[in-house]
């Protein structure tokens, strides 16, 4: 039987936070409000909690239908999806393989608040950050997710549809104990299978996992399958512009 190996090799692009994205539906829309610990001029959250303090997210929901709304406002954990791009979730679909060295947002508020908007009218919703007990380096990251609660009517229709649609907005929040400071990497490679890749094609998968509290962006990694008797080249192929969540892996 032939026996192969497999070689990775990775480059890391920057590790700073420039502009993450914030989503917005047409019924409604959100925005971030100035906040006290915030560390730069950016369209997300970015702060830095000091010692013993309690932080205040405030956002303004606009609710633009011409009937009043009811929106659930929660804080989603930042992962690293099936396309290796960074996104969030609720905390049950966001489970961390390193939970005991790991913090994640929903941990400083757990709670989900509902908010009733009357039609064409905006309010504030503020949401306490409980800061994290031990002081790290590193960063908390997810997001404010935003979603509007279906009416009665919306619901009666939604009972026989088979696709129905969400409505929902979310602001990236990023969560620093301590000044920024050089990040210290470690990208590791746990476990090497064959299967089936997301786009439904049989292939060798490597499962990559970063255990530390940093972002990785803008990874390329390339990849290099050999036969092991003779070190032929059987198969080689490079992704770039990956990025990988805090303690997350893809």
């Amino acid at each position: 039987m032939n026996k192969l190996f497999l070689l990775l090799s990775f480059i890391f692009g920057s590790l700073l936070l420039t502009q993450l994205p914030v989503q917005a539906d047409a019924n409604f829309s959100i925005k971030k409000n100035e906040n006290q610990y915030q560390t730069k001029d950016a369209s997300f959250y970015d702060l830095l909690i000091p010692t013993d303090s309690t932080a205040q997210l405030s956002l303004t929901i606009s609710n633009n239908e011409s009937q009043t709304n009811k929106f659930k406002v929660s804080l989603y954990n930042g992962l690293t999806n099936n396309l290796e791009q960074i996104s969030y979730a609720a905390p049950s679909k966001a489970t961390l393989p390193f939970p005991s060295t790991s913090t994640t947002l929903s941990q400083l508020n757990a709670e989900t608040t509902e908010v009733e908007i009357a039609e064409n009218q905006s309010k504030e919703v503020l949401l306490n950050l409980t800061r994290p007990s031990v002081s790290s380096p590193g960063i908390i990251l997810g997001a404010i997710y935003v979603s509007k609660v279906p009416n009665n009517v919306e619901q009666e229709e939604n009972k026989n549809q088979k696709i129905v649609n969400h409505y929902s907005a979310e602001i990236p929040v990023v969560i620093r104990t301590q000044p920024s400071s050089t990040a210290q990497l470690d990208l590791q490679l746990t476990e090497v299978t064959a299967g089936v890749t997301n786009k439904n094609k049989s292939g060798i998968l490597a499962k990559l996992a970063n255990p530390t509290s940093w972002v990785m962006p803008h990874l390329s990694i390339s990849t290099k399958v050999y036969q092991q008797d003779n070190n032929k080249l059987l198969y080689q192929s490079t992704d770039e512009n990956l990025d990988m969540a805090p303690s997350f892996y893809f």
